[in-house]
């Protein structure tokens, strides 16, 4: 009696535990996820897709550089994640560059937070500056091979 007894409390907790320790819908981030939301302050619980534009002077318009989808985010994703946060929060009215990070559409399912986010890009010298969400960022690794030059 007393093992039945044990038995059924070892089941109730086992049913608990999958019913209620598996209730958070969001998928494990990736390391990908993690890094950028850890630099830039986002929420995003999957990310595959980064556009790379050319801004005209006068901002109106934009030039498609560069899009990567899947797995070709890796190396951008993780370049961008090497940025610092500035004290100077002095930057330009206009950005030669935007960064478009977003989940596709095909993705949507698996991400319940933030699902885009523009980083607006420029250059100065070796200096790469971005601005997100109203701060800036300092990046000294090369975007060149992202068509940011």
């Amino acid at each position: 009696m007393m093992m039945l007894y044990r038995f059924n409390i070892v089941l109730l907790f086992v049913l608990a535990t999958l019913m209620f320790g598996c209730s958070d819908p969001s998928p494990l981030k990736s390391d990908l996820e993690v890094s950028i939301n850890q630099t830039f302050d986002m929420k995003f619980d999957y990310l595959d897709h980064v556009q790379v534009f050319k801004v005209s002077a006068d901002g109106s318009s934009t030039q498609p550089l560069v899009d990567l989808k899947g797995d070709n985010i890796r190396g951008i994703v993780l370049t961008l994640s090497k940025a610092k946060l500035s004290a100077d929060n002095s930057l330009p009215e206009t950005f030669p560059y935007k960064i478009v990070l977003s989940t596709s559409p095909e993705g949507l399912e698996y991400n319940k937070k933030q699902t885009t986010a523009d980083l607006l890009i420029y250059l100065e010298g070796a200096t790469t500056h971005i601005s997100y969400n109203k701060k800036h960022y300092i990046l000294t690794e090369d975007l060149s091979s992202y068509g940011v030059e």
